[in-house]
């Protein structure tokens, strides 16, 4: 039978590998390419971030009740009209603005235009009156969203009147005229509706008393007398914002 063997140079290269591994490693890490240097991402934890802290959200300015329940948005003013009233020869409108929720300042110019004929025989009797003036007046109302809800207050009256009359019959055309000062004071309640969108609608009534100041001069002159207590009776509609 042959011996086998193992060359004798092959086992020292054996030993050398087994008894000096450090040496190997060093010479392999001495030709092999540098490593990279580390980045943020090799360590661990969490990357850093760059973006800017959350805005801490706004305040809701919304007014709220005492019972913490978020009011509607307030609309100031209220523009209105009473279309019926166009029939009888009268022309206003109402403004209405509310500084605070629930107050309202309330004016309304007015235009107010009648006349009447009359014919006895040959006389022919033409007579007109103009009254010209307004009112200011307050609206305390129990609604939220503006000039809604049911509402009671008093107002200011003040109206310039002048009548004209024109007498015609077989001696001619003669016309005279007389001016008065009506003032007083009103007191009303009732209830307008305000929609979401602004369309407004209301009515009501009430009391008006007044004094009328006779500014006729000459005997010839027609005169204009009235004063007392009258009633009111109230409609509007129209559009607040």
């Amino acid at each position: 039978m042959k011996k086998s063997y193992v060359p004798a140079f092959a086992v020292a290269a054996a030993g050398l590998v087994a008894f000096a591994p450090d040496a190997l490693a060093d010479d392999a890490t001495a030709n092999d390419p540098p490593a990279p240097a580390p980045t943020e991402a090799s360590f661990p934890g969490p990357a850093p971030t760059t973006e800017a802290p959350a805005e801490t959200p706004a305040v809701d300015s919304a007014e709220v009740d005492d019972e913490g329940q978020t009011l509607p948005k307030l609309k100031h003013v209220a523009i209105t009209a009473n279309p019926l009233s166009i029939f009888v020869g009268r022309w206003s409108v109402n403004f209405e603005y509310l500084p605070a929720r629930h107050h309202a300042i309330i004016v309304v110019p007015s235009l107010w235009t009648l006349s009447a004929n009359s014919n006895f025989d040959s006389n022919k009797s033409e007579t007109s009156f103009r009254y010209l003036g307004g009112e200011l007046g307050y609206h305390f109302y129990t609604g939220d969203r503006g000039a809604n809800g049911f509402f009671v207050g008093p107002s200011l009256v003040y109206m310039n009147m002048k009548v004209t009359e024109k007498l015609t019959n077989s001696a001619g055309t003669t016309e005279t005229s007389a001016s008065s000062s009506l003032y007083g004071m009103a007191l009303d309640i009732g209830g307008q509706y305000v929609a979401k969108g602004g369309f407004t609608i209301g009515g009501g009534g009430g009391l008006m008393w007044v004094k009328v100041k006779d500014d006729t001069k000459g005997t010839n002159e027609p005169s204009i007398k009235l004063s007392g207590t009258l009633p009111r009776f109230l409609f509007t509609i129209g559009y607040s914002f």
